[in-house]
């Protein structure tokens, strides 16, 4: 934020306060207790939220010369944290013999945070596999959408084996 004193007299003891989820920052900031006649300064704002949606507070900057604050509304939107959940938590393939195949087992990928999910990449390793065609996610994922992802498990030894799903966003 740029102040300028457009008076004719210096302004003193500058005190800068904001409220909300907004604060003042000394990076960038260059003003100090006094601002000369028709001179500049700048005072840093970031906005912090502290919860998702329209957020609001207000600038006051007062001075000893000013016969009332000056006042600036602030305002942001604060978005919620990407964050994406599947159900079910599990899957068990039960038992199979080196080499054979699984039936699909499908675990539903639901967006569970604020934001839309861009670059949606499902993926497995080891003895899984998502068969082509078995995966109704796209490369975005809409707040609160969901899609399927088709696994099969194809051990290729003996014992048991655990892997994970990894949904990269």
């Amino acid at each position: 934020m740029t102040l300028t004193n457009n008076g004719d007299v210096l302004l003193s003891s500058l005190n800068a306060t904001v409220t909300g989820d907004f604060s003042i920052s000394a990076a960038g900031s260059t003003c100090g207790s006094t601002l000369a006649v028709k001179a500049q300064c700048q005072i840093g704002v970031v906005f912090s939220p502290s919860q998702g949606g329209q957020r609001t507070g207000t600038f006051t900057l007062t001075a000893a010369e000013l016969a009332k604050p000056l006042l600036v509304g602030l305002s942001g939107t604060g978005l919620a944290s990407p964050a994406i959940s599947a159900t079910p938590g599990s899957v068990s393939f039960g038992n199979y013999n080196v080499g054979q195949t699984s039936p699909v087992q499908t675990v539903t990928l639901t967006n569970s945070g604020g934001v839309p999910l861009t670059n949606v990449n499902a993926g497995v390793t080891g003895d899984f596999a998502i068969p082509s065609g078995t995966s109704t996610c796209g490369q975005t994922l809409a707040i609160g959408a969901q899609c399927q992802v088709g696994v099969v498990f194809v051990p290729t030894q003996s014992g048991s084996r655990a892997e994970l799903i990894s949904v990269c966003y």
